[in-house]
């Protein structure tokens, strides 16, 4: 059976997502699966955690309604 590694520049996601958000007292429910990552965000909240994340240097997707 092949050995799977996550890749180094994968290590520190949750962090590195959940750091700013906990700085702006927004909660995450993070769910990870074995073809992908997911981090749930209030429906209510989605704008500010949107402005949080970019502010801190990320690139967000816009969502569909």
């Amino acid at each position: 059976m092949p050995e799977h590694r996550a890749s180094p520049e994968l290590c520190g996601v949750v962090s590195a997502i959940s750091a700013p958000l906990a700085s702006g007292h927004k909660s995450i429910f993070y769910l990870s699966t074995y073809r992908t990552d997911f981090c749930l965000v209030l429906a209510d909240e989605l704008e500010l955690v949107q402005t949080i994340l970019i502010a801190d240097g990320f690139q967000v997707v816009p969502t569909h309604s």
